[in-house]
């Protein structure tokens, strides 16, 4: 896990400010303590921060030439089936047993097809120094972030965002990204941000640039395929998948935590990480002054019953006053709950421990319908196949809600908080805004070419719209702040 910055010129003779571009460099170096490198030729600035997580030598330190020494990569990442790929490269020229050397590689071989055989969490730029071209991508679902700017002069790639306003002296905002923010509770899911001149690479794609020209392109989506297997088989490949993907995100040559609620997603890896026979750390935050909304006590029985060492942090109102500019900082954008100070506070505790790695149980929730108006989204879609609305009118009774509410919560999930609460308020704004931006986020979405049902379509609002690439912004931000890595197995 890492942070760089690329800045590519449109020609030859634009001077780069050197000393410019090492102090915006230096803003990040949080995200990798343990080295630095730099690169550069008559065209292009690399500069890195490494996080060593695998093969802590001085030999897998980064920018990192292929074999041939063409390609150079700036990596954000890790890779988790890099052992079973460099079969597919020449693995006697390999000299470290990192992944970035494995992931450059395949590169050099199989170009762009390389992004259909890596499993991880990634974002990459690749430099060709013959041809003078750029190559850049990011993870399938956008755990790891890639911001970029272009001016008339350059392209400026950062793991962050501020280190681009720095060195471009941006101060330009986006209006709507605003309003998709307070309407719709979207937070750089279309690849843009809140500052008008700086985009975010969107999950699942990759880009070039040849000749000063920039194209983007998807490599992967959701698939909604029908699966002939019974209820059995399917829960059974599911646990093996579940498995396989904790124990792969277990390869790492540090210390490794495991932040842990009441929620079941952290607690089945818990119990999953206590079946490798792993030595780790658990970690909980709770409220100091109202311990009715934290989940240390069920946090604390889960831990005692894996035998790990568990760790509580605790936060009240005077944390959260005098860090707000500071995690307004960290996060580089609005956010949606003071529960992030927690998790700021949990990080450092990782740190302190020298726990590198943390394991997080994100995603658990998305993939498995785990929200209220995900539920609800259900029995509307039943109730459509059997007439029957006794369980929408036992989930109304149940929740406390009118059922005009809850049909309301189907129609417009994106202002309705993951317990059923109402978000929006319209008149907190001013009339011309709202009529400008405000947008119902129409779960009902008419092009239906892969026939997803409505229960579908509420998990891919909140996958690719609202809740995870949010959860994901502020875990990469928080984490690497405290210079730890977190790890999602459950994607």
């Amino acid at each position: 896990m890492c942070g760089f910055n690329v800045i590519l010129k449109k020609r030859k003779d634009y001077k780069i400010d050197d000393g410019k571009f090492l102090k915006s460099s230096n803003i990040i170096a949080h995200r990798g303590p343990d080295s630095n490198g730099y690169y550069e030729d008559d065209l292009i600035k690399i500069s890195f921060f490494r996080l060593s997580i695998m093969d802590l030598s001085s030999r897998a330190n980064q920018p990192m030439f292929s074999f041939n020494r063409r390609y150079v990569i700036a990596f954000n990442g890790e890779i988790y089936n890099k052992d079973e790929l460099s079969f597919k490269i020449n693995r006697k020229k390999l000299k470290t047993t990192s992944d970035t050397e494995v992931l450059i590689n395949l590169f050099q071989k199989y170009k762009e097809n390389c992004l259909n055989m890596i499993k991880g969490m990634f974002s990459f730029v690749i430099y060709d120094r013959i041809n003078k071209q750029v190559f850049f991508a990011r993870d399938r679902f956008g755990i790891k972030p890639l911001y970029f700017h272009i001016s008339k002069n350059h392209f400026f790639f950062s793991s962050e965002i501020k280190p681009i306003v720095f060195y471009n002296k941006i101060n330009s905002f986006d209006e709507k990204m605003e309003a998709d923010f307070f309407f719709n509770q979207e937070i750089e899911s279309n690849g843009k941000t809140f500052f008008k001149e700086i985009s975010n690479l969107k999950s699942g794609h990759f880009g070039k640039i040849i000749k000063n020209k920039i194209s983007f392109f998807r490599y992967w989506q959701l698939e909604n395929k029908k699966i002939n297997q019974s209820n059995l088989q399917k829960i059974n490949n599911l646990r093996e998948l579940f498995k396989k993907s904790v124990k792969s995100h277990l390869l790492l040559d540090v210390n490794t935590g495991l932040l842990l609620s009441s929620g079941t997603d952290s607690k089945a890896l818990g119990y999953e990480i206590k079946q490798g026979k792993k030595k780790f750390n658990t970690y909980t935050y709770d409220f100091k002054n109202d311990k009715d909304y934290g989940e240390s006590k069920i946090a604390s029985k889960v831990s005692k019953d894996l035998k790990a060492k568990h760790f509580i942090e605790y936060i009240d109102e005077k944390f959260v006053i005098n860090n707000f500019e500071k995690m307004t900082s960290i996060i580089e954008s609005p956010f949606t709950s003071i529960r992030l100070f927690g998790d700021l506070k949990l990080y450092n505790k990782c740190r302190l421990n020298n726990d590198k790695v943390v394991l997080v149980g994100h995603g658990g929730d998305e993939i498995f319908g785990g929200y209220e108006y995900n539920f609800f989204s259900a029995l509307i879609e039943n109730f459509l196949k059997t007439k029957n609305y006794s369980e929408i009118i036992k989930f109304t009774k149940k929740t406390g809600n009118n059922l005009i509410r809850n049909i309301d919560m189907f129609y417009d999930q994106s202002s309705i908080s993951r317990d059923g609460k109402k978000t929006i308020f319209k008149t907190n704004f001013e009339k011309d805004f709202v009529d400008t931006y405000y947008r119902r986020l129409n779960m009902n979405f008419e092009d239906n070419k892969n026939n997803y049902n409505l229960l579908q379509k509420s998990q891919l609002a909140d996958i690719f719209v609202r809740s995870l690439s949010r959860n994901l912004k502020y875990c990469d931000r928080i984490s690497m702040h405290n210079s730890v890595e977190a790890r999602i197995p459950f994607l």
